[in-house]
């Protein structure tokens, strides 16, 4: 459901324009907290892969538990981010819309990625005992996730910077969803 034109004003004129004198932003001064929450997994899914090729080189279960954790914190990131807190868009021209439909591509790619590689990860750390086959194939699947959401990550840059979409709630559905 999409807000009045009235309510979308409202927000413009007594949050976004006040954002010029906002120093200490609180999470109501946002129009969509996606841009605060996906960075996390971006994080997590990149520092997973680099701890999953350490894991595989020292080969120490430590290792492999610390990429356990950064890589399921990822996929359970790249939902929260995507499913969430996911913003609505409006009002995009072709162009735009074309950029959106990419980012959501490579986003959903990451999610799938990172989502069978803890799944492969979780049988590997606790029932296979860290067999080699079962490493290669959980770096070879941090690969693509780290690929992907590094791709995902351009494409919404691409949207906010050069095509204004959510800066100041600009092209966003301000309703009753929770973003």
């Amino acid at each position: 459901m999409q807000l009045p034109k009235a309510q979308i004003l409202w927000w413009r004129t007594n949050i976004a324009n006040r954002c010029t004198s906002v120093v200490d932003a609180t999470w109501k001064d946002f129009p969509s907290v996606h841009p605060l929450i996906v960075h996390f997994p971006i994080v997590f899914l990149l520092l997973a892969f680099f701890a999953q090729l350490a894991a595989i080189f020292f080969w120490k279960r430590e290792l492999s538990l610390i990429t356990l954790i950064l890589l399921v914190a990822g996929f359970l990131g790249a939902y929260v981010a995507g499913n969430l807190f996911h913003p609505h868009t409006n009002e995009l021209n072709e162009l735009a819309r074309q950029v959106l439909e990419k980012h959501e591509r490579y986003a959903d790619l990451a999610l799938w990625l990172s989502g069978i590689g803890s799944l492969l990860k979780i049988v590997s750390h606790f029932f296979l005992n860290r067999k080699i086959w079962a490493e290669a194939a959980v770096v070879l699947l941090l690969i693509g996730a780290a690929w992907s959401v590094s791709i995902a990550g351009h494409y919404g840059a691409t949207l906010v910077h050069l095509h204004g979409v959510g800066p100041q709630g600009a092209h966003l559905e301000m309703s009753g969803h929770k973003h």
